[in-house]
Order: structure tokens, then C-alpha cells, then sequence
């Protein structure tokens, strides 16, 4: 559930054992689909399973959830079925006896058995279609993708020592040719090189690909969708880290508005959309300004565990630490603790967003000049980094 959802099926930080108890026995994850129309189908109904509550329904083995996984990447039919409404409606009456008496529970029944199979049949099946053109296109980008990574292989390079640029470069060339006739999968590609090509400083590369992501979402999805939102959010990017201008903001603030009538105000891309906005801010040392972004973002990701949210955090405590003599370096600290703690608890696939933060909060004591704190905190970022 979290490596598809980028989150924890519940919110359980902050929480004490006897808190986090009850939440884990009666409180419901929120589906897959509903947090990405992409997840909605087979991978939703497997996470479901294996999360049940009631024991005898979950999966009674690692090798059953292997087998759906198996059956779904094959378009085949998956053993797990969603749970039905009547069963659902079992589970609540349960979990509010108080509130549901006999006679409801039966009339609640009755009535939710006739209409309720009547929608999930409906449902189900636009979620079946949803899910296999979703598996179809996954399958044919991992098969791409392979192809490009085996050429790291030494019969394939002839003895060559491929760096990433390279491999990068080939991939974009074979997509002209290879994705021409698969649209929905170059669109992704497109975006995955934009990406890569921008974190490798690469400019006018990954502003190349992400203007043909964006050209492909305009045709694919229309310029009143989420998809074109990447693309538009793609081509800002590659030119925000040239330019760092008024274009940059204006080009930011297109993608935010253009989520913000799409999705929910706390929905993952609308707060990538605020970051982008607050970088872009940022680089004209309008600071405030980007603070006012930054915060609902933080709020929204942090809320959700998404690991964004620690980006987020340093951004903001730097924004702090620039205010004139110091003033709110005091608030930096109390805002770096509690996000440390949290990634904390994420365990060690949060480690080096722990060291970001720990850097920040090193900065922080520093200028307080309490250096004994700094000096422990900045030995933790290099003994995490050093281990990375």
C-alpha cells in the first residue's frame, strides 16, 4: 500500500500504543483508488485482501498475493474479490452496535444488498477496463525500459562502460522510433527523461522532453487534465532551474491553478505544484511570498506521510533562518523536531530525508551558536550519509 500510495494506510503519527490501537482495529484505510484513479481495479481489491481486518480473509500466505500479482500483470482474473456491501455493512454494524440496532441493520441490509450490487457490478466493471489498459500500459513501459538497461550488458556496449547520460540518450532516441504507435506510454517516458536529464544538469535535454510530454498529454488528455498538469509542471521545472525569473513564477502558478481546479486543495500533486511555485519565488528573494505557499503544501503532505514533506520542512526553516537577527530561529527549531521525528519513525527507507532535515536543524543551532548540539546533529548527517 505505500509503495503505491507514497503513504501509510493510516495516519498513526503522534499517536500513543493505546491511541493507535483502536484506530488499527475499527479505522478503515482509505482505497488505492481514491487516492490514484490509476490504482483503481486489480491492485486495489490485493491491497485490500491483505489488509483485512478479519483474518480468515486476508491472504494466508506470501505465495497467494505472488499468484494475484502474477494473474493481474497477465490480465488474467485475480482470486481476491473486493469485499461486498453487504459484508461491509456487517463490519460497521459491528464495529457501532450502539448506534445500529436489529431492525436498521436488517433495513440497512436489504436495502444496500439490492442497489449496492447493482452499482459495484457497474463499478466493477469500468474498473476492470480501467485497470487492464492501466497493467497493458505499465507492462510495455517496463518492457521498454529493460531494453535500455540491458544495453549496460558487455556483449551489448562491447566492453564499454556505459555512464547514465548515455544510457539516458539512448533511451530517448529509441523512443522515437520504438513508442511512436504506444502514445499514452511515451507520454510517461517522456516525463521519466525529463526528470532524469534535469537532475543531471542536463538543460536543454529535459526541457526537450518534458515540451514533448506535454504536447502528447495536450493531444492524448486535453488541457483540462491531470496529465497535461505533468507536463505543463515538467516544462516549468526545466525552465525555473534556467531562467529563475518572472516567467518561472508565472509558468509555476499555471500548474497550481490548473490542479487546484482539478484536484483536491491537499491532493500530492497540487502541493508539488506550491513547491514549485515557492522555488521559483524563492530565486527572486520573494520569501515571504513562497512561505505562504510552502505551508499548506507542508501541512497537506505532512498529514498524509508523503515523503515530500521533508523537503518541504527544510525549505521552510530556511526561509526562517533569513529573517533579520536571528528572530525566528527559535520557531525553525520547534518546526524541524517534530518532522524529524516523523521521518524517524518511517524507518530506514526515510534516511536520508532524516539527514536533510538533521542539516537544517544543524544550520539552526549554529547561528544559535549552541555549537555542541550542532556538532552532534551534523555528525549524524555525515555518518547517515557516508552509509547511504
Amino acid at each position: 500500500y505505500e509503495v503505491l500510495s507514497g503513504r501509510l494506510p493510516l495516519d498513526l503519527s503522534g499517536k500513543t500504543l493505546a491511541q493507535a490501537v483502536p484506530l488499527i482495529l475499527e479505522k478503515e484505510p482509505a482505497p488505492l483508488g481514491t487516492l490514484d484513479r490509476g490504482l483503481r481495479g486489480d491492485l486495489e481489491v490485493i491491497a485490500a485482501k491483505a489488509m483485512e481486518k478479519d483474518k480468515s480473509r486476508r491472504y494466508q500466505s506470501a505465495i497467494e498475493i505472488a499468484e494475484d500479482l502474477r494473474r493481474s500483470l497477465a490480465d488474467a482474473p485475480i482470486l481476491a474479490r473486493p469485499a461486498s456491501t453487504v459484508y461491509q455493512l456487517r463490519k460497521f454494524a459491528r464495529r457501532n452496535r450502539a448506534l445500529v440496532g436489529g431492525v436498521v441493520t436488517a433495513l440497512v441490509l436489504l436495502v444496500a444488498g439490492v442497489v449496492g450490487t447493482s452499482i459495484g457490478l457497474v463499478r466493477a466493471q469500468a474498473r476492470e477496463r480501467e485497470a487492464k489498459i492501466a497493467a497493458a500500459q505499465a507492462s510495455r513501459t517496463v518492457d521498454f525500459l529493460t531494453t535500455i538497461l540491458t544495453s549496460a550488458n558487455p556483449t551489448v556496449s562491447r566492453g564499454r562502460d556505459l555512464t547514465v547520460k548515455e544510457l539516458i540518450d539512448e533511451a530517448a532516441a529509441r523512443a522515437n522510433a520504438e513508442l511512436a504507435d504506444q502514445p499514452e506510454v511515451e507520454f510517461r517516458t517522456r516525463l521519466a527523461l525529463s526528470r532524469t536529464y534535469l537532475s543531471l544538469n542536463t538543460l536543454d535535454a529535459a526541457r526537450g522532453q518534458a515540451e514533448r510530454a506535454k504536447a502528447l498529454a495536450e493531444r492524448l488528455y486535453g488541457t483540462r487534465s491531470v496529465e497535461y498538469s505533468e507536463g505543463l509542471g515538467a516544462v516549468a521545472a526545466a525552465a525555473e532551474t534556467r531562467e529563475k525569473s518572472e516567467g518561472s513564477v508565472a509558468a509555476a502558478r499555471e500548474v497550481l491553478d490548473l490542479r487546484l481546479s482539478l484536484l483536491p486543495a491537499d491532493h500530492r500533486l497540487v502541493g508539488l505544484a506550491r513547491v514549485a511555485v515557492a522555488k521559483a519565488l524563492s530565486n527572486l528573494s520573494k520569501f515571504e511570498e513562497a512561505e505562504a505557499e510552502l505551508r499548506p503544501a507542508y501541512e497537506a503532505m505532512r498529514a498524509q506521510n508523503d515523503p515530500g514533506f521533508a523537503f518541504c520542512a527544510s525549505m521552510l526553516a530556511e526561509l526562517m533562518m533569513r529573517a533579520p537577527k536571528g528572530a525566528r530561529l527559535a520557531e525553525a527549531e520547534e518546526f524541524l523536531k517534530p518532522t524529524v521525528e516523523q521521518l524517524r519513525a518511517r524507518g530506514p527507507q526515510a534516511e536520508a530525508d532524516v539527514a536533510t532535515t538533521l542539516l537544517a536543524m544543524g544550520s539552526v543551532y549554529t547561528r544559535q551558536k549552541r555549537h555542541e548540539e550542532a556538532e552532534r546533529v551534523l555528525t549524524e548527517v555525515v555518518a547517515i550519509r557516508t552509509r547511504i
